[in-house]
């Protein structure tokens, strides 16, 4: 409060004084409040009649490479087009044309606004020939590394040059940042049961699909973020874990008291024998108990334990063994129909209590 004629002093007082609040360790004034309520009012209402408009505002003023990656997975879920650069049609940056965005030249890897505004100088190119001459000539000041980038997403298709586009959707994530999944391994019939990300809640027993976008350390933990179509999800683990940035995962999610990866297969290395696999094509649905995932691991105080999840009748169960039963879960291997029993607690979710091999 300013006394008039007075030192001007500030004394706060939020016992008695109606416009401000206290909140996350700040005092925080209504009309601070009201500013930023107008604001969300203003962008969410933009969002919802120019979702193409709107997105596309945000991906041109965005330079972060996640960040842009998981815009570009939220037009998805908005169910706005986003068509990938051509050389003789898209300019710079982002655009927008009848609900639809187009990416720029410069939105492609190692291809800089500068080389860009090269790029579109040297149209119309009749032929992916004259491309490749006009690319590659010396002092154009781009070069092979232009070129292979503009092949990689297929921005060089002409009728002389066809693009193998299953091929270049193989090269969108790090090309263009989107996450596609569009690997014929991963048939129609494993994906309604694998879980989008945007769907995943914390706490259930899922199999999800994701691009390592992020791999992060600090102070004794490690967390990878994963990113899909729809979403992006982040998940702690190991510090001696296998995941590599880039690379396409299923990942077998364990719920309960707390969520980890129990399982994953890495889409590169894909396996139609793989336990994962086998349970996403139906083929334990029926009345046994199959292993399908299975991970050793400690608490924070040291104690080990076992994190396992278990199919029946094509439902996934989590549960954990302590050091009185992981010697029976070490007997059985992934894959193996088995005979089960579990202790379940609303707190702490499924304990093993017995568990072999079902002969």
């Amino acid at each position: 409060k300013t006394w008039e004629g007075q030192t001007r002093t500030f004394d706060i007082e939020l016992y008695d004084e109606p416009h401000a609040f206290f909140a996350n360790g700040f005092v925080t004034h209504n009309s601070h409040s009201v500013a930023y309520s107008q604001l969300t009012y203003i962008t969410a209402m933009l969002k919802y009649r120019y979702p193409a408009e709107f997105m596309c505002a945000i991906l041109m003023n965005e330079k972060d490479k996640i960040s842009v990656s998981n815009y570009l997975s939220e037009c998805k879920r908005l169910g706005v087009p986003v068509r990938t650069p051509h050389v003789n049609k898209s300019g710079i940056g982002y655009d927008v044309r009848d609900g639809v965005i187009y990416m720029g030249l410069s939105n492609i890897k190692q291809i800089s606004d500068v080389r860009a505004q090269k790029i579109i100088l040297g149209r119309p190119y009749t032929s992916y020939e004259d491309l490749k001459s006009k690319i590659t000539a010396k002092g154009s000041g781009m070069g092979k590394m232009v070129m292979d980038s503009l092949e990689a997403i297929g921005a060089t298709e002409f009728p002389d040059h066809p693009v193998d586009r299953e091929a270049c959707r193989e090269n969108y994530f790090e090309y263009l940042g989107i996450a596609t999944f569009d690997n014929a391994q991963v048939t129609p019939k494993m994906r309604e049961r694998l879980t989008p990300l945007d769907e995943y809640e914390d706490k259930t027993t899922d199999i999800v699909v994701g691009i390592v976008q992020k791999i992060e350390s600090k102070n004794g933990w490690t967390r990878v973020d994963f990113v899909d179509e729809t979403g992006q999800c982040g998940f702690f683990v190991n510090k001696d874990h296998p995941f590599k940035k880039g690379h396409k995962y299923i990942l077998c999610i364990a719920g309960g008291y707390s969520s980890s990866i129990v399982g994953h297969l890495d889409l590169s290395d894909f396996s139609a024998n793989n336990s994962i696999v086998r349970y996403l094509t139906g083929e334990f649905d029926n009345d046994n108990h199959y292993l399908i995932s299975a991970k050793m691991s400690e608490t924070k105080k040291g104690t080990p334990k076992a994190e396992l999840i278990v199919s029946y009748r094509g439902r996934l169960i989590p549960a954990t063994a302590w050091s009185d039963t992981i010697p029976m879960a070490r007997k059985c291997r992934t894959g193996d129909k088995i005979r089960f029993r579990v202790k379940s607690d609303k707190t702490w979710g499924n304990t093993l209590v017995a568990m072999m091999k079902d002969e």
